[in-house]
């Protein structure tokens, strides 16, 4: 396998940190269960993150990314009404 680049590592920390804080919360989500989950050490995560404040933002932003997705996705209907409700439906759901 190869090996991943800085660049994607990052982002699969955050989305690792975004699946964590959803069953664990911010309190249960330390850096330690965070690293493990991505398979790699406390300390190799600081190559990627200065702080668990910058790990928690990225993760923000993966979420943020999730839903601009699921929107883009939801507004291809022709109508604004329907448009509307579909993007409501998707709200729901996350």
């Amino acid at each position: 396998m190869a090996r991943m680049t800085g660049t994607e590592r990052k982002r699969q920390i955050a989305e690792i940190t975004l699946d964590l804080l959803a069953s664990v919360g911010v309190q249960g989500a330390t850096n330690a269960r965070i690293a493990e989950a991505a398979g790699i050490t406390a300390a190799a995560m600081y190559r990627h993150f200065d702080d668990r404040n910058q790990v928690l933002l990225a993760a923000l932003d993966s979420l943020y990314e999730r839903i601009r997705q699921l929107v883009l996705e939801s507004s291809h209907l022709p109508d604004a009404l329907e448009r509307l409700r579909a993007m409501g439906r998707v709200h729901s759901d996350l």
